[in-house]
């Protein structure tokens, strides 16, 4: 069957005669080629975020259209897009834009981890573990792929598997824990007053408050590993919470959720102790 006119969809001439966009930045060029529509994208988007906005605008978004319809290829209007469709809410539209984008260039270990927030956002743990083990494959010193792959775990009850990217991420991160430890092989149970180090305690949480992303971190685009150190009281509260590293703009909104986060009470020889260790939350500006 034949088709005839602009407005065939299988027409080969179509991605050169469809208008699809119709934004404009005063003082600004027409854009025309794929990469030129993909720059126009960024800048609407560096002009919405300051004022922190929580998704792509309309003209963002119309921008990277016509930067993939002139492009299909466009690995970076397909990630940024994926990043848009997440924001909204619309999981299928970015692991697709995502899939293909890792179609294209397989060794990317950004796209794989931006993949595995969005199937963990779906609970589709498996190919969260799997893109964040892709990660790891690509980059084995990317500490924040270990501790989400570790907070996977934990969901899932493989505690070995859970620990030991923990212990990943500390030797990563050069953290040490120098909380005195309870001493096996004491004569006594009487554990009342004492702490004990429990590691990273993300995945310990009866409810893990998420932090928000502030908006002047937005604007600069801070991102990556905020390790926040905290001590929970013997019925499981928080009673000290103090960002230890990361970016100054998003170590607040950090500790602020820490404190929201809600824990059961440790047991040691049937006894109530308390517990320090740190609860680590990574920050992605797409």
């Amino acid at each position: 069957m034949l088709c005839f006119g602009f407005g065939c969809r299988e027409n080969p001439l179509s991605k050169f005669t469809q208008p699809k966009y119709n934004c404009t930045i005063a003082g600004g060029t027409d854009p025309k080629t794929s990469e030129e529509f993909f720059a126009r994208a960024q800048k609407y988007i560096e002009i919405y975020s300051g004022d922190g906005a929580t998704s792509l605008d309309d003209c963002a978004f119309a921008a990277l259209d016509e930067a993939i319809r002139l492009d299909p290829k466009n690995v970076n209007a397909l990630r940024v897009r994926g990043y848009g469709f997440r924001q909204k809410k619309q999981d299928d539209s970015a692991l697709a834009d995502y899939g293909k984008a890792l179609e294209i260039t397989p060794n990317d270990s950004r796209l794989y981890f931006l993949r595995s927030k969005v199937c963990f956002e779906q609970k589709n743990y498996e190919k969260a573990l799997a893109d964040l083990s892709d990660v790891i494959r690509l980059e084995p010193d990317d500490k924040n792929a270990y501790s989400e792959r570790a907070e996977i775990y934990r969901k899932l009850r493989k505690t070995d598997f859970a620990e030991a990217d923990e212990q990943k991420y500390r030797e990563l991160s050069g953290y040490t824990e120098n909380t005195a430890s309870p001493t096996p092989g004491g004569t006594s149970n009487n554990f009342s007053g004492r702490t004990i180090s429990g590691g990273i305690l993300n995945g310990k949480a009866t409810s893990l408050v998420q932090p928000t992303y502030p908006a002047a971190a937005k604007a600069v685009r801070a991102n990556g590993a905020v390790i926040v150190r905290v001590t929970v009281d013997e019925n499981g509260g928080i009673t000290s919470a103090a960002a230890v590293s990361g970016h100054a703009l998003l170590r607040s909104s950090a500790v602020q959720a820490t404190r929201a986060s809600k824990f059961n009470p440790t047991l040691l020889a049937g006894e109530k102790v308390k517990i320090s260790g740190i609860i680590i939350y990574t920050f992605t500006a797409e």
